[in-house]
């Protein structure tokens, strides 16, 4: 019922937990069992994550090599060594690069950073990179969000002398590589409390070691990294981001400043959600299209000249971005077409191997299936790209069963990057299909999404949604709560947007509470929406604030329409465009219709005849179409427990119309009788309609009592006359078989046809209720 998710509805708390809980606090039963979902039990450990101290900042020296990357460091900045930063160019490499930058020259350090560029250097260290960065002066090298796998980079940079300590937090290999110091809070050998630090963390840690203090100059940036990099907010990430969300809401980087200013984001509002959807892509846009230093250089410039440039070019190349990814997409959608398969794989040649993974996931988005969108490279002889998957597919777990195929892979349960040989891809296609093939028949194959509690509408305002905001800043393992609205009605309906893909609705339940929803890119279940219609909503609750007023608003992820699905498309003619729907079920009641219509299907849909015994079942379709209307309402309802969960196309096209021609009554069948006496036999030649001439009544209705005459042996035809029986058997026209065949098509008009979208809503509901 449109659902495009499978909902995980976690365990709640009883209300015994939740208000001996409540009789210890001044807060709502609805933020403590948020609370307690979070695992947040006790007053003192609600207080706790509420605010963050100091003392969730661990000792930078409880990292595995800190000591000696603290004393290296040292040693060059006493000798005048010239030390290379050696970042990466995502949000998180950029602002790890630019702690150590400004770290290092606080402290008189002669140092210099240089970012990767993702096309001509890859990602990590390289081999060519790293010694003409030696060639150039380098004494010293320092990674920062990279540099656990670069073992012949790092290898050949300590054979011509120069150390390379690396600081970094990505997935260890078996073998590390043989630096001078490795800095890593999940290092084998080490033992530091939390193992989540970003890399704008682990530089964080390093800066601190470094000084001797908190180096709050640069909270601002470790915030923006974590964020970014969508590690863990629990532990001392959070505290990392809570220090460095309220650096930010005063700071003074200029880059920062004047970004804002061009975004209309005042500092005050900066949070992790306008990190994670403004300022990070910008960011990373740089990295995605070109040589991402000059994301670095706003985040450290102090020239103001030098941001005044820097800031519309960096918002360039997001939109440029933008541009980029909303092709490919275009492309992508057209490739896979109407019928996607179990797993997207898409390639070509023309692609930006940039944007890839950002394509990806909005293909996982609009389909909800794992997908694979890579750049072909033929003079390599492989395709290089990105991948993005559901929970039920676990992406690396099952790829990496076939590392065989790959030239290279990495990644985890949901993304993935790979490079693949060409002869390659149809393999790795057939194993994934025959993969998500099993997997269908053990679960539900779309994503799913974590239900933290039901929500009633009197529960929601804005001191209810400001009370769970204690709890941010949200992300990674501390998500923001996701609340499912059961049985609420749509009083109002809009589609909104320039191209009229969002939803906005205000929904009601049956106290009468209300509350605005917006869908971002379910505009189409606009379609199903009447007043009548009922559903459940999940999502999000946030503030929305607009010329001074504050108002709650339910931010829609996912709809179930729990009243039947129908799109009213009824028609008064059968055009062969009406058919060429595909993977759709076209329903025909009439023999003649269907005959007449069959030719017409699309080849990836199917037809059924409505007959007395219905056997038939609906294939692999996504949506019923009832193509004209039924004869009866007894013969729908034979069809309806097949079909009752389906999409339904209501086109119910009536090829006789009674219902507005009326059921043949006594002074109409008289008049025709006596007609006929005074003439005895008649030319059936265009006789219904000299007759409705002459008599003044509708020509479907001579048809009809005509019909009714034959059947009661009034006349007979012979030899294309129409001739009268001289001695009939006196008989009651209302009941033959003719006048009971018009009044039941006459209902069946009535309902299907004449009535409205909500008649027939609360029609199809009240059987529905009689199924159960």
């Amino acid at each position: 019922m449109i659902k495009q998710m499978e909902w995980d509805i976690q365990s709640l708390p009883d209300n015994t937990t939740i208000q001996t809980l409540a009789e210890e606090t001044h807060y709502s039963p609805y933020f403590l069992s948020i609370c307690y979902q979070k695992g947040l039990r006790t007053v003192e450990e609600i207080a706790s994550f509420i605010q963050p101290d100091e003392t969730w900042l661990h000792d930078p020296f409880l990292l595995h090599d800190m000591q000696r990357t603290v004393e290296r460091l040292e040693e060059a900045i006493a000798a005048g060594q010239l030390i290379t930063i050696y970042g990466d160019y995502d949000a998180d490499g950029v602002t790890s690069t630019a702690i150590m930058y400004e770290t290092l020259l606080s402290v008189g350090a002669n140092v210099h950073y240089y970012i990767p560029n993702r096309f001509t250097d890859g990602y990590g260290p390289n081999k060519e990179v790293f010694t003409r960065l030696i060639a150039e002066g380098t004494e010293l090298i320092l990674t920062v969000d990279n540099g656990v796998s670069g073992h012949e980079a790092i290898m050949s940079a300590q054979a011509q002398g120069v150390d390379v300590i690396v600081s970094d937090h990505h997935d260890l290999p078996d073998d590390l590589p043989d630096a001078y110091a490795i800095v890593h809070p999940r290092h084998p050998a080490g033992h530091y409390p939390f193992g989540d630090l970003s890399g704008a963390g682990v530089a964080l840690k390093i800066a601190h070691a470094l000084l001797g203090d908190f180096p709050v100059e640069v909270f601002d940036l470790a915030a923006i990294g974590t964020v970014a990099d969508m590690v863990s907010l629990l532990g001392e990430n959070r505290a990392i981001v809570k220090f460095g969300l309220q650096q930010l809401n005063q700071t003074s980087r200029a880059g920062i400043r004047q970004l804002c200013q061009q975004l209309e984001l005042k500092l005050r509002d900066i949070d992790e959600t306008s990190i994670g959807f403004k300022l990070a892509p910008i960011l990373n846009a740089v990295g995605r299209l070109q040589d991402a230093t000059p994301a670095v250089e706003l985040l450290v410039s102090i020239d103001d000249n030098q941001i005044n440039q820097l800031v519309p070019q960096l918002l360039e190349w997001n939109e440029e971005r933008k541009a980029i990814v909303d092709q490919i997409v275009a492309e992508a959608l057209e490739q896979v077409g109407e019928s996607p398969p179990d797993i997207i794989m898409l390639w070509d040649e023309k692609w930006h191997e940039g944007v890839l993974g950002i394509v990806a996931s909005r293909l996982v988005r609009e389909f909800g299936k794992p997908a694979i969108v890579m750049k072909k490279k033929p003079e390599q002889g492989v395709v290089k790209g990105s991948a993005r998957s559901i929970e039920a597919f676990h992406l690396f777990n099952i790829c990496n069963q076939k590392r065989d195929l790959f030239t290279s892979f990495g990644g985890h349960h949901m993304a993935a990057g790979m490079t693949i040989p060409l002869e390659n891809i149809e393999r790795l296609r057939e194993y994934l299909t025959q993969e998500a093939t099993r997997i269908k028949k053990e679960t539900a194959f779309k994503p799913t999404i974590a239900i933290d509690n039901q929500l009633d509408l009197a529960t929601v305002s804005v001191e209810a949604i400001e009370e769970v905001n204690l709890l941010r800043p949200f992300g990674m393992n501390n998500k923001k709560p996701t609340h499912l609205i059961e049985a609420v009605h749509p009083s109002e309906v809009r589609r909104i947007g320039a191209d009229k893909s969002h939803l906005k609705l205000t929904v009601s339940d049956k106290t009468n509470q209300s509350l605005d929803a917006i869908g971002f890119g379910l505009g189409q279940t606009a379609e199903y929406l009447t007043p009548k219609s009922q559903m459940s909503l999940v999502g999000e609750l946030e503030i929305n604030e607009w010329n001074g007023h504050r108002k709650a608003q339910f931010m829609i992820s996912d709809i179930e329409v729990l009243t039947p699905l129908l799109i009213d498309k009824r028609v008064t003619d059968l055009s062969k465009s009406l058919f060429q729907q595909p993977k759709t079920t076209y329903i025909f009641f009439h023999p003649k219709i269907y005959q007449a219509s069959i030719a017409h299907i699309h080849p990836q849909s199917e037809a059924i005849l409505v007959t007395k015994q219905v056997t038939d079942k609906i294939s692999s379709t996504t949506k019923v179409t009832l193509v004209d209307c039924p004869t009866s309402i007894e013969q729908f309802r034979q069809i309806w427990p097949i079909i009752k969960d389906y999409e339904i196309i209501l086109h119910l096209y009536s090829h006789e119309d009674v219902y507005m021609t009326g059921l043949p009554n006594r002074e109409q069948e008289a008049k025709l009788y006596k007609y006929l006496f005074k003439h005895k036999q008649l030319p059936i030649k265009n006789l219904p309609k000299k007759i409705a001439h002459y008599l003044g009544i509708k020509e479907n209705m001579i048809k009809y009592l005509l019909e009714m005459f034959l059947e009661a042996k009034f006349v007979k035809i012979k030899e294309d006359m129409l001739i009268l029986e001289e001695q009939p058997t006196e008989v009651n026209l209302h009941e033959t078989t003719a006048y009971q065949r018009l009044n039941s098509l006459l209902k069946a008009e009535e309902l299907f046809v004449y009535s409205s979208i909500n008649e027939l809503i609360t029609q199809f509901m009240l059987w529905n209720k009689e199924i159960q």
